[in-house]
């Protein structure tokens, strides 16, 4: 019994949607390096370090400058110790939400040998 459906037909709708698939998720999860023209993100985290042999406030130095060159930015102020294990600093101007999610993910996932990151807090501050 002769098919209907020809066996080429079949693999260029799999080969159409499988491009198409991948040129969507491409999109999706490209970095746009939002940022707002006014304001500031205020981060708050904390440093775990394993076999580092510095004191936190150094892990927290190293770990916050190497992540804050994945993003757009024009100032940005050193971390300074809150008192608790945390650490605060911030970056001008404000990042969008694609920014916000890779400097997280780049605080979060252990970008630096011996130094993962926890972020507590991360809030915008609107300036004009």
């Amino acid at each position: 019994m002769a098919s209907r459906f020809p066996r080429w037909l079949g693999l260029l709708v799999v080969l159409v949607a499988t491009v198409g698939g991948l040129i969507a998720l491409s999109n999706a999860t490209k970095f746009k390096g939002e940022h707002a023209e006014h304001g500031t993100t205020r981060v708050e985290f904390s440093v775990e370090t394993r076999n580092y042999h510095h004191d936190a406030e150094d892990a927290a130095s190293s770990l916050w400058y190497a992540c804050v060159g994945t993003v757009s930015w024009e100032d940005s102020t050193h971390p300074v110790e809150t008192g608790d294990g945390t650490f605060v600093a911030s970056i001008r101007p404000a990042l969008g939400e694609d920014s916000r999610r890779r400097f997280r993910g780049c605080l979060e996932d252990a970008s630096v040998d011996r130094i993962r990151g926890d972020v507590v807090d991360m809030t915008q501050i609107d300036i004009g």
